[in-house]
């Protein structure tokens, strides 16, 4: 069986394709309902450490985080990129209860409760793993996907696990139910906006009918993620929450962290009133145009800001959380950065010239049912109301939007749609002299369609010492690496230098680039040595140095290192 995970950062969802007939396109995406999550479609990403040091999740942890001496973890995901130990402490971890020891477990947890549905085997075939599209675009979130995958396969047992972003899962939902709703197969761009509990991701994808299935091609991303030097998780729906109890705090004069025994009740009663408040909204509105432009923060309804959202208990004593609250908390958290996102990502359609009539914006991630960020998005493209067909055609219900991204994996899973794999940077190496660099030799261009697997050589034979790799993430490279700001390089070491010890200064050498399906690089050497005709041929298969595949390629600090 194939499946398709959405580790959120909030809820995580498992959903799969259930083929009803024989027929091709007879088939639903549904999600498992898990015992754990009472039999929802999704359930929370919490776990908590108990007072017996135990880690639990699902209900469990729900009953847990309420006991005396509980730890509660939450956006767990959102830490595993964190190196700084100041910041893990802050949010509960230590040397023994990790972020990396969390995720595993809820992970683990995860194809427990899988397995425990009817109709799942023990073991899965191809599992499809959604996470932050800046996962491919930091240095440090490189590792947290190396991590994932390796996790995810050990837990389920897979045949193949791969790690894809978010935006691009999503599109090949959308994309499948275009198809559903017009009877036609979609070809033009996607504009995905994603905004989740911790990231906000804006994907701007191609989609190609290929005659037998969609492909789609990433073209242009933007995002915002980990604030660097924050204890915040994040730019998204998570730390929204947060800044509202501050807010609430600060006004009442209470002295409150996440470690307070109130803490997470606060958030979650947050959290859950704005599901509800939201989900209440949508089924009292029967068109886009009144849910979009209508709510109570429109002009000439400013009156209700003063009234009252909810309310929370701290030391058993009730505190109101006014409409007012969640406006100054999403102007501070929310707006700027999404303002700086679509603007960035509205100049690059205007100077490649993309216009409506071949443009579909959807929005997904449970944030993006948030009135105030919906308004904004649409405020920021011109929504034209219902006969903006930009907006049309993507979704079926409004509930689509949070599963989105799990059922796109299932989808590619399945093998219904296609994602092609762009390489998220340039990536060769280095000569150094005088330990700077000297010249910067590129195998993968950021932007290349790429087969995973698939040895991407330089062509230049090379003698002597050749150990820096380099990760470019401009958009393009210029011609004096030594001045390119962009440039970001580490020595390798361990098997890498050990593969090259026996290349003596008569050989010569090749190196190539790949990446998987999950866009982990691994580099690979071919040595040549001289024969006795003068000519330079390969060395025997069996003798050359092995591929290296990198797991940090944080190499500003020189911290690569091979994996598993």
């Amino acid at each position: 069986m194939n499946i398709g995970l959405d580790f959120g950062t909030t809820y995580s969802v498992i959903s799969k394709i259930n083929r009803k007939s024989e027929i091709v396109d007879d088939y639903s995406v549904e999600a498992l309902r898990l015992s754990a999550a009472n039999l929802k479609d999704s359930i929370s990403s919490l776990v908590v450490k108990d007072s017996n040091g135990n880690l639990v999740c699902g209900r469990n942890a729900l009953v847990k985080m309420r006991e005396s001496g509980s730890v509660v973890y939450r956006g767990f995901k959102m830490v595993l990129a964190e190196s700084n130990e100041k910041l893990r402490c802050e949010r509960g971890y230590d040397l023994v209860i990790t972020p990396e020891r969390v995720t595993e477990t809820y992970i683990r947890f995860l194809f427990d409760q899988a397995r425990a549905c009817e109709r799942i085997p023990i073991d899965f075939d191809r599992v499809v793993v959604g996470v932050p599209a800046v996962w491919f675009d930091s240095n440090k979130a490189n590792d947290s996907r190396v991590f994932i995958e390796d996790v995810v396969k050990e837990s389920s047992g897979a045949k193949s696990v791969e790690i894809i972003s978010e935006p691009e899962l999503a599109c090949a939902y959308f994309t499948d139910n275009y198809y559903k709703n017009r009877k036609k197969h979609y070809n033009g761009k996607i504009l995905l906006v994603d905004y989740g509990g911790g990231t906000l991701d804006l994907s701007l994808c191609d989609v190609k009918y290929n005659g037998q299935r969609c492909e789609i091609t990433l073209v242009k991303r933007s995002g915002a993620g980990m604030v660097e030097g924050s204890s915040s998780l994040g730019s998204a729906g998570l730390a929204f929450i947060e800044k509202i109890l501050e807010l609430v705090c600060k006004k009442n004069n209470i002295k409150m962290n996440n470690r307070n025994k109130d803490y997470y009740d606060c958030i979650n009663d947050i959290e859950g009133n704005l599901i509800e408040s939201t989900e209440s909204f949508f089924e009292n509105r029967t068109n886009s145009d009144e849910l979009l432009f209508s709510y109570v923060f429109n002009t000439g309804m400013k009156e209700l800001l003063k009234e009252q959202f909810c309310e929370v208990f701290i030391n058993e004593k009730s505190y109101g959380v006014l409409y007012e609250d969640l406006q100054k908390a999403y102007d501070v958290i929310i707006s700027p950065v999404l303002k700086e996102k679509l603007d960035d990502m509205k100049e690059y359609i205007k100077a490649n010239n993309i216009d409506g009539k071949n443009l579909k914006i959807a929005m997904v991630g449970g944030f993006c049912n948030f009135y105030l960020t919906q308004k904004q998005i649409c405020k920021s493209f011109s929504y034209g109301g219902m006969d903006d067909a930009r907006f049309r055609d993507m979704m079926s219900n409004v509930s689509d939007c949070e599963k989105a991204i799990s059922y796109g994996a299932a989808l590619v899973a399945e093998g219904i749609v296609d994602i092609k794999r762009v390489a998220p940077y340039h990536i060769g190496f280095a000569s150094m002299r005088n330990g700077k660099i000297d010249k910067v030799y590129y195998a993968v261009h950021k932007g290349d369609v790429i087969d995973p697997g698939k040895v991407y050589w330089h062509p230049e034979n090379f003698s002597g010492s050749l150990r820096d790799i380099v990760i470019n993430r401009s958009d393009i490279t210029i011609e004096d690496a030594k001045r390119d700001r962009h440039v970001e390089h580490g020595e390798l070491d361990g098997d890498y230098l050990d593969g090259l010890e026996h290349i003596t200064k008569a050989d010569v050498f090749k190196f190539g680039i790949s990446l998987d399906k999950s866009l982990i690089i691994t580099v690979h050497v071919q040595v040549q040595k001289l024969n006795s005709n003068g000519e330079y041929v390969d060395l025997p298969a069996d003798v050359q140095p092995k591929p290296i595949r990198l797991g940090n390629i944080d190499s500003i600090l020189g911290s690569l290192r091979p994996v598993r």
